[in-house]
């Protein structure tokens, strides 16, 4: 599944038919600091260089692979983030690589580097881009661009060199190293984790879009007065502040990065 049908179903969910309460959404906000206090959660947000304090009855973490909520509430990146020793680059590709049907997959690889293209029958196709290297924090910094120009120079294949000449004139895309997020318990209080902020099987699995779908239904933290204590344990003294018969909580904050 593409991530721009995600984000669409989400936003027709968020609008639905005009006749439920509105759902207040805030671009460009991240959280700072978070204090649960046991019957709410304080959270300092900061937009546009100003910061403000909002009190929240659940915060939900679906901010990604460096989740800020995570780091906040549960601690560093590094304790739950298993490094794979890889680095990838994915984005869309304006057209397909020349000679190949538009709904055409290609994959050129070699030793420790592989560059895929996934073609679709109704947009364009998808690339990836990927190798192997000891120093996955040392190859964020730069230009990924020149860097990923660098590693594919002895890769003349068509291919290749439609998506790396493709890459140069790309509004976005996303350049990155590749992990897997390892966590004993998904929620602590009021604070919850979804997504890759609290599963991440990691980029090969090609099962970022599944667990993140499916997980939000099945989380007891996210869906009742409950929290995750770990896969299959529950704490049921997270108290309800509604009345019996309505939602537990009156006001969320979803984190998404």
């Amino acid at each position: 599944m593409v991530r721009g049908d995600i984000e669409a179903a989400l936003w027709q969910g968020i609008r639905g038919d005009a006749t439920a309460e509105p759902i207040e959404v805030r671009f460009a906000t991240k959280p700072v600091e978070i204090d649960d206090t046991g019957d709410q959660v304080r959270v300092l947000l900061e937009a546009a260089g100003a910061r403000y304090r909002a009190n929240f009855d659940l915060v939900v973490g679906a901010d990604g692979l460096r989740s800020g909520v995570r780091r906040l509430v549960f601690g560093p990146h590094e304790n739950y983030m298993t490094d794979w020793n890889a680095m990838m680059c994915a984005f869309q590709l304006r057209e397909q690589v020349p000679s190949f049907a538009g709904s055409d997959s290609i994959i050129s690889a070699r030793a420790g580097r592989a560059v895929w293209v996934f073609g679709f029958a109704d947009r364009p196709p998808t690339a990836l881009l990927t190798y192997r290297t000891g120093d996955t924090e040392g190859r964020r910094r730069g230009s990924g661009i020149e860097r990923l120009r660098t590693v594919f120079s002895g890769m003349d294949d068509p291919a290749v060199r439609h998506v790396l000449d493709a890459l140069e004139q790309t509004p976005d895309f996303l350049f990155d190293s590749v992990h897997q997020v390892k966590m004993p318990r998904w929620s602590k209080g009021r604070v919850v984790l979804i997504g890759d902020a609290a599963w991440c099987p990691n980029l090969y699995s090609g099962m970022g879009a599944g667990p993140a779908r499916r997980g939000p239904r099945s989380h007891p933290g996210a869906r009742r007065c409950s929290a995750v204590a770990g896969p299959g344990r529950l704490d049921p003294r997270l108290p309800c502040r509604r009345q019996a018969g309505t939602p537990c909580y009156r006001t969320y904050v979803l984190c998404v990065g």
